[in-house]
């Protein structure tokens, strides 16, 4: 055997490493903290396309809903269940310690996260400057026979943009280098002996594809509660702070920037997304609202220009239209991906005995303006397109409506899918589905309490009927009006 294979043999051999992508199309610390890129990519190890959830609900936290983003620790193991995952802290005594610990978790195929502070980094711009903020690395490999390790860091540590106006794009996410565990022990010693956290497995994931996200965040959270609408109507506390140019950078990426990685998310989801014009055109019209907002902000806050009441009212009106449109645009999204998926389970195994069956309602809401009748029938014409022709509206008049199918002879049947409106706050909310023969009396096969999803499925025992009716005791939150684009009647062929 040659000297120079003994010696590549050498110092390959004892390299324990953890497989973890660079992310060439992932996100930056202009969209995410830098201290969560690395966590992100070290989910990435357990399951490539975890990185993206993670970033997913990262950036979906702190622009809606209402989890706690205080506590580092608790915020991100909030996110990483979603995944299976926890972050554990490691307690370290000395730098011996601290690089046993290292290498035991890599061992156990655990990947590390260290957050060091700016100024221990000997390859940032910051390094010996007073700048102690913290950031975030992950090691992943290790050379015991070298005394070398492999960390993983953002690569906005070597390009930053310095635009608080500016919409930023995606590109590598993590750069892998090479160095000394003395390099390492040196950075933790100069970050006052920052913590160290280990990424493990805590059991099985609840979001495994993309569309687990989605369905996740409409059935579970809100895009009500947005951190954007709370900004602007405590504007005042940090209208000072608007001047800082850093300040300004830190609103657009947790308001702009951040929200690229949602739309990601929706094109790696639906494919209807990468080829609709007209999503396209609202992703940019709602991308550069929030950008002109924040840099406009920003400027008149620099010049001492004050923001009037009337703007501001102004600016949060328009903040909530842009996020009730946004919220339209998932759930269509959503809608149709779901169409096309029980368009394909039923196809040729069951069928939609309601399809242009004979239907009936308690009322049918006439709008003068459109000469537009919205009859029960069109609830049963097996489309939801358009709503003048394709949706069943009750009067305004009653909060009890119902809505009557009749198939022409009893048939047995396993399942209901209703498609509710797709609109917040107009989606049907408590209702029964009810069945009958000849007798009077009407049998509840289905109750439901609380809805709040535009599509409900209602598995039921086989179950034979000829008349089945939605049975509405609480209609949206808007108003009295039912309005039901589709009830479809699932039984074996």
């Amino acid at each position: 055997m040659s000297l120079k294979l003994y010696k590549e043999m050498r110092y390959t051999t004892f390299m324990k490493s953890l497989k973890i992508d660079c992310y060439i199309d992932g996100y930056n610390a202009s969209h995410l903290n830098c201290s969560d890129v690395p966590v992100a990519g070290a989910t990435g190890y357990y399951n490539y396309d975890n990185y993206y959830f993670y970033c997913f609900y990262y950036c979906y936290f702190h622009n809606w809903g209402n989890v706690n983003t205080d506590s580092y620790i608790d915020f991100r193991n909030e996110i990483l269940k979603k995944v299976g995952l926890a972050m554990m802290l490691q307690p370290i005594k000395d730098d011996y310690e601290l690089i046993s610990l290292i290498k035991q978790n890599i061992d156990n195929s655990h990947p590390v996260v260290m957050l060091p502070n700016y100024n221990a980094l000997f390859y940032s711009n910051d390094y010996l400057s007073k700048n102690k903020a913290s950031h975030g690395i992950v090691i992943s490999d290790y050379d015991k026979d070298r005394s070398i390790v492999i960390i993983r860091d953002d690569i906005h540590i070597r390009s930053i943009s310095g635009n608080p106006t500016t919409i930023q794009r995606k590109g590598q996410a993590l750069l892998k280098m090479q160095i000394t565990e003395d390099m390492l022990k040196n950075i933790w010693k100069m970050s006052d002996n920052s913590n160290i956290y280990s990424i493990i497995s805590i059991g099985e994931a609840k979001v495994k594809k993309y569309i687990d996200l989605v369905s996740d965040v409409l059935d579970n959270y809100s895009f009500k509660q947005s951190k954007l609408l709370e900004f602007i109507e405590h504007y005042s506390l940090f209208e000072e702070k608007m001047k800082n140019q850093g300040f300004a950078e830190q609103v657009m990426k947790n308001f702009c920037n951040s929200v690229i990685v949602l739309f990601d998310v929706f094109e790696k989801t639906f494919e209807e997304a990468n080829h609709s014009n007209s999503y396209k055109i609202f992703k940019e019209k709602y991308l550069n609202f929030r950008q002109l907002l924040i840099a406009k902000l920003h400027a008149n806050a620099y010049r001492g220009i004050y923001l009037s009441k009337k703007e501001k009212n102004k600016i949060l009106e328009n903040i909530q239209e842009m996020d009730n449109k946004l919220l339209c645009l998932i759930n269509d999204l959503y809608n149709n991906y779901i169409r096309h998926k029980e368009s394909t389970v039923y196809a040729n195994k069951q069928i939609n005995y309601a399809l242009s069956a004979k239907a009936s309602a308690s009322s049918e809401y006439f709008a003068p303006a459109f000469n537009n009748v919205y009859a029960a029938s069109h609830a049963v014409n097996g489309k939801w397109e358009n709503i003048r022709t394709d949706t069943w509206i009750s009067s305004n008049s009653n909060i009890i409506n119902w809505l009557k199918v009749d198939l022409g002879q009893p048939r047995t049947i396993n399942k209901f899918v209703i498609r509710h409106f797709a609109r917040q706050g107009y989606n049907t909310i408590d209702f029964k589905i009810q069945a009958l023969n000849n007798a009077k009396k009407w049998v509840d096969l289905v109750n439901v309490k609380n809805n709040s999803s535009d599509i409900t499925i209602h598995d039921i025992s086989s179950s034979t009927y000829r008349y089945f009716r939605i049975y509405i005791t609480k209609p949206g939150e808007c108003d009295f009006h039912t309005r039901i684009n589709e009830f479809e009647i699932w039984g074996n062929v």
